[in-house]
């Protein structure tokens, strides 16, 4: 039976920022893989921009949205929770960027060595 004098602790809840940079984080990945893998299949394109935009903006967003989340769940300790969701989002977010610099350093090696080789 419930002590009607102790003091009710309010429910705690997921941080909704922290589920938001978690789901940026992964559709920016799952859209950026389905532009440079996928259609680069159908295509002659070493680097699809579209890829690397994904990669980016959404890497990006996912990375601010989810240390943004991490702040409120600090300053909210027992009431917002959700701390491993934000820090899935931001780690998605650094691969995500990660992705991106890595393929624009492969499109200028690339680039550099068919300049190098004269087939440009």
């Amino acid at each position: 039976m419930e002590d009607p004098q102790a003091p009710s602790v309010p429910p705690s809840e997921t941080s909704g920022k922290a589920i938001v940079a978690l789901v940026l984080a992964i559709v920016g990945l799952m859209r950026g893989l389905q532009e440079q893998v996928l259609e680069q299949v159908l295509t002659s394109h070493v680097i699809r921009p579209g890829g690397l935009a994904a990669w980016l903006i959404f890497g990006a967003a996912a990375i601010l949205v989810g240390r943004s989340a991490s702040k409120d769940i600090r300053h909210a300790p027992g009431r917002l929770t959700g701390q491993g969701f934000a820090n899935a989002g931001i780690a998605l977010g650094w691969i995500s960027a990660g992705l991106a610099l890595a393929a624009l350093i492969a499109a200028a090696v690339v680039f550099a060595m068919a300049r190098w080789t004269g087939s440009l």
